[in-house]
């Protein structure tokens, strides 16, 4: 067994709406299915850069200076279900061994 680490992180406030609506307008889509590319042609860009918008509360997003990527590994209980390829201890190898980073 490992043991946890506690950290003390900041308040992360809900992404703000009208930021969203707003970078989406600007793309020309909107936040429907049934709106394709959008006459900028941005497609998927277009859904990253509101939920960016939206993250950050303006419109158009900042660029980002230092992306990151957060994984959380945790053993969940599927594996009493015997439904996993990987034992109980297979996240906390894999986070042990350095496979994620």
């Amino acid at each position: 067994m490992t043991s946890a680490t506690v950290l003390e992180l900041p308040r992360i406030e809900p992404p703000d709406g009208s930021a969203r609506t707003a970078a989406l307008s600007l793309a020309g889509a909107d936040d429907t299915v049934a709106t394709p590319a959008g006459p900028l042609g941005l497609g998927k860009l277009a859904t990253v850069a509101s939920w960016l918008a939206g993250c950050q509360g303006t419109c158009p997003p900042r660029r980002l200076r230092t992306p990151r990527v957060v994984v959380f590994a945790a053993e969940h209980g599927i594996t009493e279900r015997r439904v996993s390829s990987h034992g109980a201890a297979a996240a906390g190898q894999l986070v042990a061994g350095g496979k994620c980073r």
